[in-house]
């Protein structure tokens, strides 16, 4: 008699062992409790690349179409644009956060928290004030404070060889826009980026943030550089019809120049640092140096 309860509850047991053995093949499936969260979506091409930086890239489970550097970047799922994203297919993936932009509508940012998705929306960087705040800010919320620190030390002492020509300060007249013909003015990136690699943005004093400016106006104030952003061929328009006004210094002398778009608008410490270089050698070829 013994001998058959003893029997009885190791087959209990087994039988036991054989259900539990089958409800976590099953839940392995994410069907018997909530889905665990993983990795970032990133619709900031800035966020994507700071995340390489800080060493957790390989924790982005899916960006905007338009994140295409660092290269592994391009190879990761689309989740459609910072304006448009595919919240269904952000949902699918389940991340831990999504990084999101101010120029992401509310009703989109609405919508994803509205399914359980964490959003952190980034502030636009205006200045090189604000790279540094959005890279220590996304430092800590993956983190990697120190790691952030160490980028901005870097980036920092990046910019402090860099070199400016001596003398007067070149008048500068930064071309984002052709039609109409838009700048920037004080308060911007890119007029942090001309102070730095020692020019003066005759826009600086006058306005703020991004803004109209009349062809007459520029002709009036006679820059010695315009430095145009690439537009596609419309760059190339813009280098002809500046062309026609010699009577400009920055015509005479050289001072018709481009910066690339995709990193000169890709406010990050690499692409701050690189875009100062690349100015530096603009205001330098149209001063002679």
């Amino acid at each position: 008699m013994r001998l058959n309860r003893e029997k009885m509850r190791f087959a209990f047991a087994a039988v036991l062992l054989l259900a539990l053995t089958i409800c976590a093949v099953s839940c392995a499936g994410s069907k018997c409790g909530p889905v665990r969260k993983k990795g970032y979506v990133s619709l900031s091409t800035a966020a994507t690349e700071e995340l390489f930086l800080l060493g957790v890239g390989d924790r982005i489970v899916g960006d905007s179409i338009y994140c295409n550097y660092p290269p592994e970047a391009r190879r990761l799922r689309r989740v459609g644009n910072l304006i448009r994203p595919n919240i269904e297919e952000i949902a699918r993936l389940s991340p831990e956060i999504v990084f999101a932009t101010e120029i992401t509508p509310p009703e989109v940012l609405r919508k994803m928290e509205s399914l359980g998705l964490r959003v952190v929306v980034l502030p636009d960087e205006k200045s090189v004030a604000d790279i540094e705040r959005n890279l220590l800010a996304l430092g800590k919320i993956v983190g990697r404070e120190e790691r952030a620190r160490a980028v901005w030390r870097k980036a920092k002492r990046e910019i402090e060889k860099i070199r400016p020509g001596g003398g007067p300060r070149p008048k500068v007249f930064i071309e984002v826009g052709a039609k109409p013909l838009i700048t920037t003015g004080r308060g911007t990136y890119l007029d942090d980026v001309v102070r730095l690699a020692g020019g003066e943005n005759i826009a600086a004093e006058a306005h703020t943030g991004y803004t109209r400016f009349s062809r007459e106006e520029v002709l009036r104030r006679n820059p010695d550089v315009v430095l145009m952003v690439t537009m596609g061929d419309v760059s190339r328009d813009e280098e002809r019809e500046w062309k026609r006004f010699t009577s400009l210094r920055a015509t005479r002398n050289n001072g018709l120049c481009f910066l690339d778009a995709d990193t000169s608008c890709r406010p990050t410490p690499d692409a701050f640092v690189k875009t100062i270089r690349a100015t530096v050698r603009c205001l330098n070829a149209a001063g002679g140096k």
